[in-house]
């Protein structure tokens, strides 16, 4: 919030914006909406990809602070401008499409009809969101008048944002900083894989005051203790497939690198993997990578699997379409959380 709040000043933008990922999210980075709209600010994927967020394989800059609140602050200043001016509209216009909101004023006007928000045909959702977000500046600026004690906030920013150019191990990442992986994670959300993208620069974020230790400690490691491991080793169940769809080859090129005579593998096997992607995915805590799958063993549950993946057993049942009563299959792939 102080980040935001920052960057509302820095471009003589409302502080009461600061509500919106509230509102959107309840401050959280890694939320989906059932519509797969991801992050603080809750972008769909073409609004980002208009927005100039970049999204693949390893990253997702919906769910990353600065990149996303860049790209929010702009389009809410666009939309403002194009909008007369007009933050209602503007607010509306974010929740439902500028599409949506201009044909509603071409409707009124064409009715001879006001333009305001509170006039305009809208969906419901959106009737309902402007108000919402009036209502939580209301409440937050005087919660006192309300029957609430809200949370001490950070006044400061509690985070350092290091620029690094050469791609490496976020486990390891982790480690130089002193910090564990969650915490990690929860500062750096748009990171999907436990290794940077292999195309730099990038930017990760540790807790303030940790930079300089962090840098020293990485000048002073070999590079091969920090750059992406290139290997997996094979475990109970695994295929060659599996394996291959699951870092986006072709099994044709696990065969090649690893001279296998067939594309039978054995538990306990350390494949070569040609394209550098660290197999430290266990260590990557399971909020982190929205399309995670997980192989049923045996006596597992939906809910001993939703409790320690931090997920609901309701919802784990709905995204897998598996009846809360029906016993799992050893073997069987479950999705843990829905993705776009």
């Amino acid at each position: 919030m102080p980040y935001i709040a920052a960057q509302l000043k820095e471009r003589n933008l409302p502080p009461e914006l600061i509500v919106l990922p509230l509102v959107e999210s309840t401050y959280n980075p890694f939320a989906y909406s059932s519509r797969n709209a991801a992050g603080l600010w809750q972008f769909m994927r073409p609004t980002a990809k208009y927005l100039g967020i970049q999204q693949n394989w390893w990253y997702d800059g919906r769910r990353d602070t600065i990149a996303s609140t860049d790209a929010a602050l702009r389009y809410l200043t666009y939309l403002h401008d194009r909008f007369s001016g007009d933050w209602l509209l503007a607010l509306a216009a974010y929740n439902s499409g500028e599409g949506t909101l201009k044909k509603a004023i071409r409707s009124n006007h064409a009715r001879g009809l006001p333009t305001d928000y509170w006039t305009l045909n809208l969906p419901s959702e959106t009737r309902a969101y402007v108000p919402r977000f009036l209502a939580m500046t209301k409440i937050l600026s005087k919660p006192e008048r309300y029957g609430l004690k809200l949370p001490e906030l950070y006044e400061e920013i509690n985070f350092d944002l290091i620029k690094l150019g050469e791609r490496i191990d976020l486990i390891q990442a982790a480690l130089l900083a002193n910090i564990s992986a969650e915490e990690f994670y929860k500062l750096n959300p748009g990171f999907l894989r436990t290794t940077s993208p292999p195309h730099g620069p990038f930017i990760i974020l540790l807790p303030k005051g940790t930079e300089s230790g962090f840098r020293a400690r990485l000048a002073a490691s070999p590079k091969s203790s920090w750059q992406p491991a290139q290997r997996h080793i094979v475990q109970p169940g695994d295929t060659l497939s599996e394996i291959a769809e699951s870092y986006h080859l072709t099994m044709k090129s696990l065969v090649y690198t690893n001279k296998l005579r067939s594309t039978g593998i054995r538990e306990g096997q350390i494949l070569k993997i040609p394209t550098g992607i660290s197999t430290n995915q266990s260590a990557l805590p399971a909020f982190v990578n929205a399309q995670h799958r997980y192989r049923v063993r045996q006596g597992d549950t939906l809910s001993g699997i939703a409790a320690k993946h931090r997920i609901s057993t309701s919802a784990l049942a709905q995204w897998n379409k598996w009846p809360l009563s029906k016993l799992l299959i050893p073997g069987q792939k479950l999705v843990l959380y829905p993705h776009s």
